[in-house]
């Protein structure tokens, strides 16, 4: 008899949507200021969801809680980018032009591009897509690392709770 694996995708995605959500909404998003936890927890909320599905006896590895936590990230990035650009474009909710400005200030020399496109986002203008594309990038790289670090965690502490023989305690039916 085979033992197939349950998809990696969508307790990914749960995690990544959790993350972003979480690390986008007013306020709730400061959260993240306490070491990335909201990236954390939705890098860790994809890897127990995935340990959820697995059989009783599959094995699991700490390689495993990284990779969700890793794929969590990219989807978070993605949909928090989604968010963040919602939430500044329409809704007008981006940067406050005082500080934007003195940010500008303490920066000394910048580039008249730059310098341009803050302007911009604080006067709720067009945002260049160039601005878009790096915080993008931005959000892919540490959605990804603090998603990874949520996913080891979560393995970590779901691989011990495993190795004490309580498996029949993972909710299946």
């Amino acid at each position: 008899m085979i033992n197939e694996t349950p998809s990696k995708l969508y307790p990914s995605l749960i995690g990544g949507a959790v993350m972003a959500v979480l690390s986008t909404m007013p306020i709730v998003n400061l959260g993240n200021c306490l070491c990335c936890m909201w990236i954390m927890l939705g890098g860790g909320i994809g890897a127990y969801l995935y340990w959820k599905k697995l059989p009783p006896d599959a094995e699991w590895k700490s390689g495993d809680g990284a990779f969700l936590g890793l794929l969590s990230g990219v989807f978070g990035a993605l949909i928090g980018s989604f968010l963040n650009y919602f939430f500044m474009v329409f809704l007008g909710m981006g940067p406050d032009q005082d500080m934007l400005q003195t940010l500008l200030d303490n920066l000394g020399t910048v580039p008249a591009e730059l310098e341009e496109a803050l302007n911009s986002i604080g006067e709720g203008g067009a945002i260049p897509s160039s601005t878009v594309v790096l915080l993008l990038i931005a959000n892919l790289f540490l959605d990804t690392l603090f998603g990874t670090v949520g996913g080891l965690l979560a393995a970590a502490l779901l691989k011990k709770r495993s190795s004490q023989g309580t498996q029949q305690s993972r909710g299946r039916r």
